[in-house]
């Protein structure tokens, strides 16, 4: 009975680590998604507003040089000559119409101008506001009276010296900017352009053109480059300079998050599948069955379980204390305000490749029992590179090297995972060990390739203070460990070896240097 209630208590903790790991990874694989949402949508709305910009500037410049052909001609005397300026530079400079207003009130367009009874050019508030600021100045959007669409103008002073004689505007409607603006698409989202008054000016979907842009975002500032996440979307915010312009993008979350929400909900079913199974099997024990056959294979299954849940545990634990260790980088510098592009996607980069190994590792162990998975084609060495990618830092004290015999062709096929699995077991064994190592000055790790006609051979090398006698013939025993741990990862690397990989695992030598081979089949048959 106290052996049961002890067997209880590892379940309960293991289950603990293992659901808090899992909620863990989760929430780090959304915070991720969304940053990576964010940089994609801001490098969009930020290169469709250069374009925007530079669209802009050659505008202005048209209307400059405009501006210098007119300004020594009288709007009276020479309107016939003004107009026909206006005419073709509205062409050459594709301006929906060119158009001046002058102190005396005479208005001059390239294009047919039903002038209103009422109208004063020098009380509209382009010319006011033009003259005002004394540079060139881009309207707010309005409905413009001779062409009656929703418009922009670009406008500059026409001087005589220091003197004011009118001001000149070229008109740019919305549908010629349409395609700088719409046509950079976002996966599962679009871009729509907003004023700001949040007036939608333009939209994917004509409908929603000239009507109000509604966001579910308390205290919402689209003056500034940011961005907010709401129930349903995420928006990010991208003013175009010197406008009255901001750029929005939109991507709807149930799209972003489907993915991860679906391997969540796998990694939960497994979770109390798992669970379900172990109590079951617990329950059937404690009936005490007579019929030792099934007795014996209820305890094999528990074993499984149990070695499995252990398993994951150990697994995880380095790539978990690694992810640790960059965000805290990420914090560090950010404090220190040294957060460079490079120092932040470099530890963005190693965070993701442990997330990546953990979901890795996951996978491995919860198909470990079935045979259905196909071997794969990859590249030994560069199998072995990325797993010594992960386990190090770039700063790392320990040196490891990676030697190729000559000729040695490393493309194999197997079982990419699982052979990953070994290669960091072995590889973290002799980390650990060189840490705590007398030598660890010279601390060093080598894994050598070599291969015979049907299986490669790789040695993992360190020079740490080696194994201890009383360990040699036990070090594949499971629960059996020399640093404190759970005892598992040789265990599980020789089965795993053996049973997937048509191999094996041993320890060559156990001191000066010590040295594991894993010996693993070139083409392994499919298990299926």
């Amino acid at each position: 009975m106290k052996e049961n209630f002890y067997k209880n208590n590892i379940f309960a903790i293991f289950s603990f680590i293992f659901l808090a790991l899992m909620a863990g990874n989760y929430m780090l694989n959304r915070s991720f998604v969304r940053e990576i949402l964010v940089r994609e949508q801001l490098s969009i709305l930020k290169s469709s507003s250069e374009r925007i910009e530079k669209w802009l500037e050659n505008k202005k410049s048209s209307l400059q040089a405009i501006n210098s052909l007119i300004a020594k001609f009288d709007p009276v005397r020479d309107e016939a000559t003004i107009k026909d300026i206006f005419e073709k530079s509205q062409e050459i400079a594709n301006f929906s119409s060119v158009y001046a207003g002058y102190e005396n009130n005479v208005t001059i367009s390239g294009k047919i101008f039903n002038r209103p009874p009422d109208y004063i050019p020098t009380l509209r508030p382009w010319y006011i506001n033009t003259a005002r600021e004394d540079k060139i100045y881009i309207t707010r959007p309005y409905v413009d009276v001779g062409l009656q669409i929703s418009v922009i103008s670009i406008c500059e002073s026409i001087k005589e010296g220091k003197v004011l004689k009118g001001v000149l505007c070229g008109i740019l409607s919305f549908s010629d900017i349409k395609n700088e603006i719409l046509d950079l698409r976002l996966d599962d989202g679009f871009i729509f352009l907003i004023d700001e008054n949040f007036n939608i000016l333009l939209h994917p979907d004509s409908k929603f053109e000239l009507t109000k842009a509604k966001f579910d975002v308390p205290d919402l500032d689209i003056l500034k480059t940011s961005n907010y996440e709401t129930n349903d979307e995420i928006l990010t915010f991208n003013p175009i300079e010197n406008s009255k312009l901001t750029l929005v993008a939109k991507t709807p979350k149930k799209d972003i998050y489907k993915k991860i929400n679906e391997q969540f909900i796998i990694n939960l079913a497994i979770y109390v599948a798992s669970a379900v199974s172990f109590l079951l099997l617990m329950y059937f024990y404690n009936k005490k069955d007579k019929e030792s056959e099934r007795m014996l294979f209820q305890q094999t299954k528990m074993a499984e379980l149990g070695e499995m849940i252990a398993a994951i545990s150990h697994q995880w634990i380095q790539p978990l204390n690694s992810l640790g260790i960059f965000l805290g980088n990420l914090v560090q510098f950010k404090r220190l305000g040294k957060l460079s592009d490079e120092v932040f996607y470099e530890n963005i980069k190693r965070s993701l490749s442990n997330i990546d190994y953990m979901a890795n590792t996951m996978d491995i162990f919860k198909n470990f029992y079935r045979f259905e998975a196909s071997p794969q084609s990859f590249d030994i060495k560069q199998a072995i590179e990325e797993t010594v990618f992960i386990l190090f830092s770039q700063k790392s004290k320990i040196e490891v090297k990676i030697n190729l015999k000559r000729g040695v062709d490393t493309a194999c096929l197997n079982y990419i995972n699982e052979f990953k699995q070994i290669i960091a077991c072995l590889i973290q064994n002799s980390k650990q060990a060189l840490q705590t190592s007398k030598n660890k000055k010279r601390a060093k790790i080598v894994v050598s390739i070599r291969q015979n006609d049907t299986h490669f051979e790789i040695r993992v090398i360190d020079n740490a203070d080696g194994i201890d006698r009383a360990y040699r013939d036990k070090i594949f025993t499971p629960f059996l460990s020399t640093k404190g741990g759970g005892g598992l990862g040789l265990y599980i690397s020789k089965l795993i070896a053996n049973k997937k990989l048509n191999g094996d695992l041993m320890l060559v030598k156990s001191k000066n240097p010590t040295i594991f081979m894993l010996k693993i089949s070139k083409k392994v048959k499919d298990d299926r």
